[in-house]
Formats: C-alpha cells, sequence, structure tokens
C-alpha cells in the first residue's frame, strides 16, 4: 500500500495531491456562496461576542433579561455571563480588530471556508502518514464533498479553528513513522496542547481527546507518558471551568441558571420572556406533559427533577439521530457512501486490526458522550469526520483492488471510482444546499437587515427563531429580542403582550405571521416590519 517511489517524488506527488484537495475544498464550499451571494449561516453569537470585544472591548452581549444588545450599550446594560467554545469568539475578536468592525459582514464566510480547507490539506497528510497517499487522496477528495462537510465549511464561527488544532494535535500523537501513537513525550506533550486549544474552540472536542488518552495508555501503559499527555489539557482547558480564568472568560456551560445566556436557557425555553418571567409555569408544563431531548439534561443541570424514565427516552431520541445519520443522503451521501465506508472497515478490520480498535474505540466514546449530553445535532459529525473519510478512501482503494480487470491501468480505475463517488455526492449536495438554505434563519436575517436598520428607536422583537434574532443583532446592530411565535400566541390570548412589550421596551417587530403581527400592531401599536 505505501509508495515505493523515490522520496522527492513521493514529497512531489504529496504536494501536487495537497494542493488539488486544497483547490477543490475551496471551489466546493465557494460555489454556492457564489451563486447566493452569502452562506446558510453560521454560530451568529459568536461572532456577536467578537464583533463586541473588538468595538467596546467586551465578550457580553446580552441584557439581564435576554436582549441582544447594540454595542451601544453592551457596555452599560449586559450582563456577566461565561462564553460557549470561549476561544473562538476570542480568535474572531482579534480577526475583527485587525480587519476592522466594517469589513465583518463578509469576512467570516471566508474565514470558516479557508480553515476548512485547510483542515482537509492536513487530513491528507495525516491519512497518507497512515495508509499511503492514494488513501489520503481518496479520503479527502470524497471528504471535501461529503454534503454535511460542504455545510460546516459554510458555517461560520462553529468548527472554523477547533477542527485545525485538532489536526494538528493528531499529527503530533502519530509521531514520525507510520502507524499510530508513535509520538515522543514531548510531542505527546505538544499534541496535548493543541487538544485543549481545540476544545476551547469548540467544548465538544473534549470528548474525542478521551479515547486518544485511553487507547495510548493501553499501549504503552505509562503512567509518565500519560501524565504528560493529558497534563497541558488540564490545565488549559481546566483554567475555563473557574468564575475568572486566564483568558479573562469563564465556560458558560457551568454557569447556574440564573446567570446562564439565552443560548443554554434556549435548550429548555422557547424564548428569553418565558424563562425568565414564566420560568416555573413552563417548567410546570413540561413535567406535565413530558421532556424533549436535552430538556431533562439541562434541568438535571440547574437542579430540576428528572425521572430515569425521562432521561432514557431522550437518550433514545439522541441514538435515534445519529443512526439515522449514517445513511442520510444530505449527510454523508446516502447509502452509496455509506457502501464504500463498510467496505473501507472490513478491509481495515481484516488488514488494520490496530486503527480498527481505536476508530471502534473513539466512535463508541464519542457516540456516549453525545447521547448523555441528549445531544442529536448533524454538526457534532465534524468532530469524527476523519473516521467516515478515512473509511470511504479505504472503500475506494479496495475496490480499485478487487476489480483488477485485465489491460486497465489501475490508477484509471480508481480515478473513475472517485469521480463517480464524488459525482455522486455533488447530487447529494444539491439537495441538502437546498435544504440548508430553504430552512435557514441566517438568510431571513440577510433579508431583513436592510429594513431593520431602519426601524424606530427602541429594542425590535424578533420572530421565527431564535438564530433569526442572532443574526439580525449581528447584521445590524440594533437591540433584539426574540419572541417565540407560540408564546407570542399565548400572550396575545392571556392579554399580556402589551406589558410583556412594555418590559422590554419593544417598539418594533420583525418576523411574525400576518395575523399575529394584526395583533401586535393593535394591542401595543408597535411598529410592523413586513419582509
Amino acid at each position: 500500500m505505501f509508495q515505493t517511489v523515490p522520496k522527492t517524488k513521493q514529497v512531489a506527488i504529496a504536494a501536487c495531491m495537497a494542493l488539488v484537495v486544497f483547490v477543490a475544498s475551496l471551489l466546493a464550499g465557494y460555489y454556492p456562496i457564489y451563486k447566493k451571494g452569502y452562506t446558510s449561516g453560521g454560530d451568529t453569537l459568536n461572532l456577536i461576542k467578537a464583533r463586541n470585544y473588538a468595538a467596546v472591548g467586551t465578550y457580553q452581549y446580552e441584557s439581564s433579561n435576554g436582549v441582544l444588545l447594540s454595542t451601544d450599550h453592551v457596555l452599560a446594560q449586559s450582563k456577566k455571563t461565561g462564553l460557549i467554545n470561549p476561544l473562538t469568539p476570542i480568535i474572531y475578536g482579534q480577526i475583527f480588530k485587525y480587519w476592522g468592525i466594517n469589513r465583518v459582514s463578509g469576512l467570516p464566510e471566508y474565514v470558516s471556508l479557508i480553515s476548512a480547507a485547510i483542515f482537509n490539506v492536513l487530513a491528507f497528510f495525516i491519512i497518507r502518514r497512515l495508509f499511503g497517499g492514494k488513501v489520503g487522496f481518496f479520503s479527502t477528495m470524497a471528504m471535501a464533498f461529503m454534503p454535511f462537510r460542504i455545510i460546516g465549511s459554510l458555517s461560520f464561527g462553529f468548527y472554523d479553528f477547533a477542527m485545525i488544532f485538532f489536526a494538528i494535535a493528531i499529527w503530533l500523537v502519530l509521531g514520525s513513522k507510520n502507524g499510530i501513537f508513535r509520538g515522543g513525550n514531548i510531542r505527546m506533550g505538544l499534541a496535548s496542547i493543541f487538544f485543549a486549544l481545540a476544545a476551547l474552540a469548540r467544548n465538544a472536542f473534549l470528548i474525542s481527546f478521551i479515547p486518544f488518552v485511553l487507547y495510548d495508555f493501553y499501549k504503552e501503559r505509562s503512567i509518565k507518558r500519560s501524565f504528560v499527555f493529558i497534563l497541558p489539557f488540564i490545565i488549559i482547558f481546566g483554567s475555563t471551568l473557574t468564575p475568572y480564568s486566564w483568558l479573562g472568560v469563564s465556560n458558560g456551560y457551568i454557569s447556574d441558571i440564573n446567570n446562564q445566556p439565552f443560548d443554554q436557557l434556549g435548550e429548555v425555553f422557547p424564548d428569553p420572556y418565558t424563562a425568565y418571567y414564566d420560568r416555573d409555569n413552563f417548567i410546570q408544563k413540561l413535567q406535565n406533559e413530558g421532556l424533549e431531548r436535552n430538556a431533562s439534561h439541562f434541568l438535571g443541570q440547574w437542579g430540576y427533577s428528572v425521572t430515569v424514565g425521562e432521561k432514557i427516552s431522550a437518550y433514545e431520541e439522541s441514538l435515534k439521530a445519529y443512526v439515522a445519520y449514517a445513511s442520510d443522503l444530505i449527510i454523508f451521501g446516502g447509502p452509496l457512501i455509506l457502501f464504500f465506508m463498510i467496505f473501507g472497515a472490513y478491509w481495515l478490520y481484516r488488514n488494520g486490526r490496530e486503527m480498527f480498535h481505536f476508530f471502534g474505540l473513539w466512535l463508541g466514546v464519542w457516540l456516549t458522550g453525545l447521547i448523555y449530553f441528549q445531544t442529536g445535532n448533524w454538526d457534532h459529525l465534524l468532530e469524527i469526520i476523519l473516521v467516515p473519510a478515512i473509511l470511504t478512501g479505504l472503500g475506494i482503494w479496495q475496490i480499485t483492488e478487487f476489480i483488477k480487470p485485465i489491460n486497465i491501468n489501475k490508477n484509471i480505475i480508481s480515478g473513475v471510482i472517485l469521480l463517480f463517488v464524488l459525482g455522486h455526492l455533488t447530487y447529494a449536495n444539491k439537495w441538502s444546499l437546498y435544504d440548508s438554505y430553504r430552512s435557514s434563519r441566517w438568510v431571513d436575517a440577510v433579508n431583513a437587515a436592510d429594513k431593520v436598520k431602519l426601524a424606530p428607536r427602541g429594542v425590535i422583537a424578533a420572530g421565527i427563531h431564535p438564530t433569526f434574532a442572532n443574526g439580525l443583532n449581528y447584521l445590524t446592530n440594533r437591540d433584539i429580542i426574540y419572541f417565540n411565535p407560540g408564546a407570542i400566541e399565548k400572550l396575545i390570548a392571556n392579554g399580556k403582550l402589551k406589558e410583556a412589550f412594555e418590559i422590554y421596551n419593544v417598539k418594533t417587530a420583525v418576523g411574525f405571521s400576518d395575523s399575529a403581527s394584526n395583533s401586535i400592531k393593535k394591542m401595543t401599536n408597535a411598529t410592523i416590519i413586513p419582509f
């Protein structure tokens, strides 16, 4: 499997392959931006925090009752909360300070796109070290076109920097020879630093660090080596678990319910008004009618009573979500790509037992962790993307070896198979991108932003979805409060809408149905923005 050509030629071939992967990744991600003029969205809250830091020197962004504040009001009115995934807004804050606030509208899209392409190149060199250049090329080309990878590359503020840190960490773990876990103590210590940076940029990478620690100890049986591997991670990542860390921010996941930002409260409550002014009634209703996925985890964390049955039900929902993704056309690419992954897994089981066992451990720990936290989001698949990519690449390579027709060069066969796979993935992306843009609340915010900028002074009530409200705050730099459409209907029915709007000093409303907008106009005299 490994290259037998002279080393200088190997390097030249590898460089050309890496360049192709980089360019292909950029083109695959840039095409929807070229067609639409913008991405399908991202973690806008991280950009809001970064914008505020660049503008006025603070990462805070929210009032004590959940208003997304403009930079004019954030210093005087924001409450102090911890940051979720703190390193991402910190890095973006520095980027915004360097490039200027007036350029942030399109900049994150390209930061995310370039970051994804860099990760794909790093992945190529990682896989090349493990399985050779051909498998590395097949794997990363397929990965670059997998639907969830392209959506991930368009999703600014999510995994932009975390995945690069994670790839560097894995490269260091590999050491200087072919195989896994060959790094010396110095490389393992450096790897630990980059694992910590990955987890700081996206906290969920903490879960993927655990299997590397476990497997390395299993192989080496060295407490000293494990200590070297773990200690830098504990020092760096653990610093954000204190109320006042060296980063200047604490981790938002560990705050109590009264100090949580709404992006955490929103895992349970439909909107800030419910979370702050109707909390007990809503929780009682949840407990009477049954908890949804994620709610039991957060309510338990905040000290509320949660039954074992409710937890098990949430775990089951989470497991079903991730199992379904394996054959989903708009995630990996459907049954065809799953077939290649199964083929690759079979070869790995027969010929690469060590790597097979490690992949099994990695996926097992990762899935267990996500089920425990009751998640079901597709974006978490980006944390283990190397596994399906490698299995797909091995599947393509092995099918090439399996066919072996007479008088046809194997490189031609593998090229045809790869083109077939990429063609199929391009078709899958057609539907994935359609679904992503159709359901994108960021797109709604882009379409409404110009009108919202001209709204009268005062807070603007936004409907549709929290990400719509986040996008409006980021694009317009206006004070925005999100009201869930269902909560609005309840307030209207109970005659409390005017009271709620007075609490938040709402003067304008956008993103509500025609019937709700008419009621809002009649009961509050707020300005309605149609879009």
